[in-house]
């Protein structure tokens, strides 16, 4: 049943048809990305929402001297916890039989984050070049509640020290929205992932929320004083006067922010820069249509019953969808849309459930203390289950095999041991000064603590090959390369996705300088998983020269600067030997591991010769083939540098394989497992040895 708005005027039903509105438009955005581009902006639509509410509530209980901080935070808990207990549990029972051992653990991780409000904070530390892909983690949605639910710990003890010291609280407002939204700009340009899901750059969209609170409370002051009798031989026109105008504007603002929102839902997309200045129209949009009010054109067409009703259930509706497309998704990539329909259908079902029988009643009612306490203990109890999750899912007990290929998967391989980094950093202090405190990827490995002869310098596909070359004792193997870095000398490319070009260049130079100056250092292998974009425009990424300014466009650069740096190593008198990557996955190497499982015959002996490949076509597509015949022409003109093709231990004239006589070669869709690593190692290995005996 719908709240009454006789019986509580300051509910809106508007407001919940526009929720309805952002949660539509994210599981649109999540079910059918290529027709609902920018439905991801719904997030921001609930920020200014929520913003708005909870400001409006604490200011009424401020003014009338009721408010109590005790008695919010009880509120708030009788509010999210509910639903969220129910999907966090539902979800790690799912997770239990479905999902393989490394992503059961990391289950566990993103369960106690969510049940902490902090998965906002620890998605942000995984997300990135390493992260499996977003389907594969059932409670990524939950980074936005982590933001809201911080902000909600924070705001209302700010709010009461600003009411109780009288201060300009509107002032307060304005500097703390346009700080946060400078932060987001900056952020965005320099670290795409930390200003998605750091609050300090999301914090300004409830701001605006909270500022529309407290301009309508100044508002209705003024409106209330405007309304005073009109002194006597004065012709001053009453407030009332002016309502037709008041209207036609409120119209006008209504439109216009059911405009901005809707464009917003289909003209943007994950290719923009986002969090960032986009972000300013569905959050603008929003406050336009709450500023407008309830009896606005727009309003009231969200005013409508159904609109209404999927606003109630919204918030375990945004809980429930995501789990159910990807536990879809996880079983079955390819999914058509007739099961994500169903996935859709299944979510609303539930959440329709959920709010009827479990949120409501811990909503309404008395004892709100005592049933605030239990939902407390409740979420503590699973964000300790998730903190002890073990790797034992179901799908790890059919076989030994199956679960060595699993313990390869995602961030549980272990490229280098702790000795082999704490020796590279005891050697090599100054890179660590080369990067900002909180990173942890300048990948310094070496094999033994000594001085090494062969350098592995570039990008992260170095991680591939250093497991499988550190099993030889022929040479001291040293690693020093940096996630998604060109080994260029003075080359920063735009392709490192959130991570500081600047800080990447100076680990490279640092690399090289190394090579050039080490007498001890005889080989340089340079690597560069991402070649393909210094050749394909429609990736986007320009690389800028420090210094060659002039030098524009991708392969020129490219190209210039490889030579450049050839030239330096060769007269150094180093042995080079250039590496192709291997081939990168269309599809998360779990799935193969699923359809290994399908095979049935664990208590009979897996069939070892079962292979899983990918058409070699796929791996040559996206630019690999031109990336591979120009490097080709450049080298003509260096016949001392060697050639290794990484591709060619897994692909034959057709194919490539992914999962082959029981050994599993990828960790995640680019880099290789400890078995894939093994299974390049020796042709390498063979030709490092014969760079260092021609070197002698």
């Amino acid at each position: 049943m719908l709240p009454n708005p006789q019986t509580t005027p300051a509910y809106r039903p508007d407001i919940d048809g526009l929720r309805a509105v952002a949660v539509l438009a994210v599981l649109g955005y999540h079910a059918f990305p290529a027709v609902i581009p920018g439905g991801f902006v719904g997030v921001d639509v609930f920020f200014v929402i929520s913003g708005f509410l909870i400001t409006t509530l604490i200011l009424e209980d401020l003014q009338t001297g009721s408010f109590s901080l005790l008695g919010f935070y009880q509120r708030r808990v009788r509010r999210i916890f509910p639903a969220l207990s129910v999907v966090l549990l539902a979800t790690w029972l799912c997770g239990w039989q479905v999902l393989l051992a490394g992503e059961y653990q990391q289950l566990g991780r993103h369960l106690a984050a969510g049940a902490g409000f902090v998965a906002n904070l620890v998605l942000w530390q995984e997300t990135g070049y390493f992260d499996t892909a977003a389907e594969s983690k059932p409670l990524l949605h939950l980074w936005s509640l982590g933001i809201e639910e911080q902000f909600y710990l924070l705001w209302p003890l700010l709010l009461l020290g600003l009411w109780r010291a009288r201060a300009a609280l509107g002032r307060s407002l304005l500097l703390m929205g346009l700080a946060s939204l400078l932060l987001c700009l900056v952020l965005a340009q320099v670290d795409a992932q930390q200003a998605f899901f750091s609050p300090l750059t999301r914090f300004w969209e409830l701001l605006a929320g909270t500022s529309l609170a407290w301009g309508q409370r100044q508002a209705r002051r003024l409106a209330a004083g405007l309304e005073m009798p009109t002194p006597p031989g004065q012709r001053l026109q009453s407030w009332r006067t002016l309502r037709p105008f008041g209207l036609a504007l409120a119209d006008g603002l209504s439109g216009l922010g059911l405009l901005l929102i809707l464009l917003s839902v289909m003209a943007l997309d994950r290719e923009r820069v986002y969090p960032g200045a986009w972000t300013l129209l569905p959050v603008l949009g929003t406050v336009l249509l709450i500023l407008a009010g309830a009896g606005a054109a727009g309003n009231r067409l969200l005013a409508r019953p159904w609109l209404v009703g999927i606003g109630l259930i919204s918030y375990p509706l945004y809980l429930w969808h995501w789990p159910a497309l990807s536990f879809l998704r996880i079983q079955d990539e390819a999914a058509g849309p007739g099961r994500v329909l169903a996935a859709l259908l299944l979510a609303l079902l539930l959440a329709g459930l959920t709010w009827r029988w479990i949120e409501r009643p811990c909503r309404q009612g008395g004892q709100g203390a005592r049933k605030a306490g239990l939902l407390v203990l409740a979420m503590a109890l699973l964000g300790t289950m998730g903190l002890f999750a073990w790797p034992g899912s179901r799908l790890a007990a059919h076989s030994a095999r199956l679960q060595a290929m699993q313990a390869q998967l995602g961030w549980a391989l272990p490229v280098a041991s702790p000795a082999q980094i704490e020796a590279c950093r005891r050697r090599y202090p100054e890179r660590r000064q080369l990067v900002s405190a909180q990173r942890d990827d300048d990948y310094c490995y070496l094999q033994k603590d000594a001085p090494a002869e062969v350098l592995l310098v570039g990008d992260s596909l170095n991680l591939s090959l250093f497991p499988g070359l550190s099993q030889y004792d022929d040479y001291n193997l040293l690693l020093l390369s940096a996630s998604m870095a060109v080994p260029i000398f003075d080359t920063r490319s735009a392709l490192n996705n959130g991570k500081s070009r600047r800080e990447n260049w100076l680990l490279t130079n640092h690399a090289l300088d190394q090579a050039l100056h080490d007498p001890q250092i005889r080989v340089v292998l340079l690597s560069f998983m991402h070649g393909k974009t210094a050749t394909n425009p429609d990736w986007g990424v320009e690389f800028s020269n420090l210094r060659h300014p002039e030098w524009q466009g991708n392969w020129p650069v490219f190209s210039l600067g490889l030579a450049d740096t050839l030239q330096r190593l060769l007269a150094a008198g180093k042995r080079v030997i250039y590496v192709l990557p291997n081939p990168a996955l269309s599809q998360l190497p779990a799935r193969c591991l699923r359809e290994y499982r399908k095979l049935g015959a664990a208590d009979r002996g897996v069939v070892e010769d079962w292979r899983c490949t990918q058409p070699l076509e796929d791996h040559l597509r996206y630019g690999d083939r031109e990336y591979r015949q120009a490097l080709a022409v450049l080298l003509q003109g260096f016949p001392q540098v060697r050639l290794f093709d990484a591709a060619a231990p897994f692909c034959d004239e057709r194919e490539c394989r992914v999962l082959a006589d029981g050994e599993l070669f990828y960790r995640d869709l680019t880099h290789l497992s400890q078995a894939g690593s093994a299974r390049i190692a020796p042709a390498l290995h063979q030709m490092i040895r014969a760079e260092l005996a021609a070197g002698r």
